[in-house]
C-alpha cells in the first residue's frame, strides 16, 4: 500500500485494500532481498517477473485480509502495546507508559512509580539501541543492561515488558500449546508432572530454534 495512503487512515481497521489505486507500482513491492537476487540472476523475462510480482501482491493481499478477520484494531489494550515498540520508547517520541500500566494494572503486580522512573531513565540512556531493532532483541539489550555495582537497572520495567509480549494475541497461540501437550503427554506418558513437560516442550524449541545456544559436535570414537 502506498505509504501515504496508510498514513492518512485514522485507523488501521478502516484500510481498504480493494481499490487498486491505493496500492504500490508492482515493481515498487517489496519481494525480499533473496527474491530479488534470484529474479536478477535467472534473468527472467519482463512478463515472467510481472506474474512472480502479481503472485506476491495476490499473498499480501490474503494475509492483510486474514489479519483483518483476526485482529481488531480499535481494540484499545493493542493500540496501549504499542507504546512498548521500540520506535516509540526512544526519547524523539513523546511517549507515556502511565496508560499502559493502569490498562493492566488487574493482569500484573507491579510498582508503578518505580516502572515510570526506570521508564525515564531509560527513554534518555545512552544505550545503543535502535528505532527499527526487534522487539525481543530491544527489550533483551535492555534488561542485560548494568549499573555500576552490577544491579540491573531496569529490572521491573523489562519484567512487565516481558509479561506483556507473552500475552496471547489469539486463542490460535494457546491451542498450538495444548498441541504440543497432547503429543507429550500420551496414555503411555500420563504420569509427567507439569514442570518435566515444560522442560520437554522448551527443549523441542530449543532445538528447532535457529540459532542454538550450543552446539554438540561427536567425536569419531564416540559414533
Amino acid at each position: 500500500m502506498k505509504i501515504e495512503y496508510v498514513s492518512g487512515l485514522e485507523s488501521l481497521e478502516n484500510i481498504n485494500f480493494h481499490e487498486k489505486e491505493n496500492y504500490l507500482p508492482i515493481e515498487k513491492i517489496c519481494i525480499g532481498s533473496k527474491a530479488e537476487q534470484h529474479l536478477q540472476k535467472n534473468k527472467l523475462s519482463f512478463s515472467d517477473t510481472v506474474r512472480i510480482e502479481n503472485s506476491i501482491l495476490n499473498f499480501y493481499l490474503e494475509l492483510l485480509q486474514q489479519i483483518k478477520k483476526r485482529f481488531h484494531f480499535s481494540r484499545n489494550d493493542l493500540k496501549l502495546l504499542s507504546i512498548i515498540t521500540p520506535s516509540r520508547v526512544l526519547p524523539d517520541h513523546q511517549t507515556q507508559i502511565e496508560p499502559l500500566l493502569y490498562h493492566f494494572s488487574n493482569l500484573f503486580e507491579f510498582d508503578e512509580d518505580v516502572i515510570v522512573q526506570q521508564w525515564k531513565i531509560l527513554r534518555f540512556s545512552k544505550l545503543d539501541l535502535k528505532r527499527d531493532m526487534d522487539i525481543e532483541d530491544f527489550w533483551k539489550q535492555v534488561s542485560d543492561h548494568k549499573n555500576g555495582m552490577g544491579e540491573h537497572c531496569f529490572k521491573d520495567l523489562t519484567n512487565l515488558v516481558q509479561n506483556l509480549i507473552t500475552l496471547p494475541h489469539s486463542s490460535a497461540a494457546a491451542e498450538r500449546q495444548f498441541s504440543e501437550l497432547n503429543l507429550i503427554k500420551t496414555k503411555l506418558r500420563n504420569k509427567l508432572s507439569l514442570k518435566t513437560i515444560n522442560n520437554i516442550i522448551l527443549a523441542k524449541e530449543l532445538c528447532t530454534s535457529r540459532k542454538p545456544n550450543y552446539v554438540w559436535s561427536a567425536a569419531k570414537e564416540n559414533l
